[in-house]
């Protein structure tokens, strides 16, 4: 689905960007989709998941995993691409979840962007 660590990562900035608030569930657990007020919602990896691998990683056994956890439990049925790119996609589930504990969500993740993209030596642009 997605080619390099520059695609993923763009890709979800822009997307979480345009979502405008994160994935949460009513007890503010991070979930890779989330339904809202009819608005499909996803975190820092559920926003680049199609909708079966999102459910699949929402189910009840596993509920509120770790994309790394996910990809070791779900290994046949997560794509190469998330296993060749762990590092990065815990990083961005990590800035999306962590981006949920200020008030200003938004500005807090697109701030805390900034320094993955530093620290994966990647672009950050919107």
């Amino acid at each position: 689905m997605f080619d390099t660590p520059q695609e993923i990562f763009s890709t979800a900035l822009q997307r979480l960007v345009a979502q405008g608030e994160p994935s949460v569930d009513e007890e503010h657990t991070c979930v890779y989709r989330y339904v809202k007020d009819g608005k499909v919602l996803g975190c820092g990896v559920g926003i680049l998941l199609d909708k079966d691998l999102a459910e699949l990683y929402d189910s009840p056994e596993t509920y509120g995993w770790n994309i790394n956890a996910q990809a070791l439990r779900h290994c046949s049925e997560t794509p190469q691409w998330i296993h060749d790119n762990l590092a990065l996609l815990s990083t961005i589930q990590e800035t999306h979840d962590n981006a949920t504990m200020v008030d200003n969500w938004l500005g807090e993740f697109k701030e805390r962007m900034r320094a993955v993209a530093d620290e994966f030596k990647l672009e950050y642009t919107l």
